[in-house]
């Protein structure tokens, strides 16, 4: 039997069901907020532009019919985005329903795709790979005097011990630790 995932397009709920292709449908009631959950499908198995974009039809066949396309289309414009005729939508792709970002123009293909699982953190597969690059550290920010003289006040709180430091020594640990001069 195949696995099946949906997601509402009220609360984003997601849920994997185990279902005969008999009783698949591209939408089902949402079981945590009885909304209409619609289906997510698999990431992308990525190839040439050509063959990723041949085959997907409208945004009505991709999702299964008129109603489901309005509702990820409206969910996409209230984003900003307005979807385009022969755009190819990946749910999986997508950070919540209507993502613009899991929108794939005609033009985009394979690098839209690329770019995003960077820019996200993620892998894709197929005869083109992608593993995401390490994430640089986040940059350390300047801390207040306040904050640093109230830090340093919690921390001798915390232990007494460090009473007996010079308090010059205790802020310069902790903007070593916590932030750039």
């Amino acid at each position: 039997m195949p696995l099946f995932e949906y997601e509402c397009t009220d609360c984003e709920h997601r849920e994997e069901l185990l279902l005969p292709f008999s009783e698949y449908t591209p939408q089902r009631k949402c079981v945590s907020c009885g909304g209409s959950a619609c289906r997510v499908w698999a990431p992308p198995h990525l190839d040439t532009d050509t063959v990723f974009m041949a085959g997907h039809g409208t945004l009505a066949d991709q999702l299964g019919g008129d109603d489901e396309a309005a509702r990820v289309a409206t969910a996409a414009k209230k984003q900003g985005y307005t979807p385009g005729y022969n755009d190819v939508y990946c749910p999986t792709m997508a950070s919540k329903v209507g993502d613009p970002a899991a929108f794939i123009t005609p033009g985009d293909g394979k690098q839209h795709i690329r770019d995003l699982c960077e820019k996200r953190g993620m892998s894709c597969y197929g005869r083109v790979e992608h593993k995401p690059s390490e994430r640089p550290p986040k940059p350390k920010v300047r801390l207040s005097e306040k904050f640093i003289r109230r830090r340093t006040k919690e921390l001798i709180k915390q232990d007494p011990g460090l009473a007996s430091k010079p308090k010059q020594e205790l802020r310069e640990q902790l903007i070593e630790t916590h932030a750039f001069r």
